[in-house]
């Protein structure tokens, strides 16, 4: 009977280990090709003459932005460009610093990364991480990916520290140390989001900083507490 309740454990554990695997696998993906592209991306600006395609855009349209009334201190202009592409590019719409552009009609020259405008006449343009649909998801769905990658980690580990013996008091505690990693990985993520932005420059790398973070304070709380329920068998 005992035999069949260890085994029922172990089915029931492999199953989470499945679901968990699926999730971290696809938010991994998709955080893994953005942050290939960006740092492609930051790549390329250190040699934008030979690494970024130079092309053409005719302003079709403007609309300055004043943050604050009567100023112009970081005022941005919203640009709608036709950018002269082979192959297609169309029309994109992003925002440049104020005076980067002329008015409408008027031709600037840009620079390309594939079909992503990187450089409006000189100036980086590039928003990075820092697009709406990122910036949702990264708020969104990084703790999601943290926590099911931090307890794929943990569940690993139990399972091969259990020895066919269930966990008990081992596996509670490792969820909480888990759950404490992922709060770390989450604030980590939020704040490289919002304080990154206030500055030039935007690290790529941020995912692996965010998740190493978690990961390591989940492994040091994991094994600290399975080292004291241990202590008290």
């Amino acid at each position: 009977m005992a035999q069949q309740s260890v085994s029922t454990s172990h089915a029931h554990d492999l199953s989470g280990l499945r679901n968990y695997l699926l999730v971290a696998v696809a938010l991994g993906f998709l955080f893994g090709c953005w942050a290939v592209q960006e740092t492609a991306i930051d790549r390329a600006r250190t040699c934008p003459e030979s690494c970024l395609r130079p092309e053409v855009a005719q302003v079709v349209d403007t609309e300055t932005v004043r943050p604050h009334p009567g100023g112009r201190d970081g005022e941005l202009t919203r640009t709608r460009l036709i950018l002269d592409v082979p192959g297609g590019t169309g029309r994109t719409e992003i925002s440049v610093p104020y005076g980067t552009v002329g008015p409408a009609a008027t031709e600037v020259p840009v620079r390309l990364w594939r079909s992503t405008v990187i450089q409006v006449n000189g100036t980086d343009v590039h928003p990075g991480w820092q697009t709406p649909t990122r910036f949702v998801t990264v708020i969104l769905l990084f703790p999601v990916f943290a926590l099911c990658a931090l307890k794929l980690a943990s569940r690993l580990v139990l399972l091969l520290g259990s020895r066919g013996q269930e966990a008990g008091p081992e596996t509670a505690a490792g969820s909480r140390g888990v759950l404490r990693g992922t709060l770390v990985s989450a604030v980590v993520a939020v704040g490289s989001v919002v304080a990154v932005g206030s500055v030039d420059g935007y690290p790529a790398w941020w995912p692996a900083l965010a998740l190493g973070a978690g990961l390591l304070v989940s492994m040091l709380c994991l094994r600290r507490a399975t080292q004291r329920a241990a202590a008290t068998v």
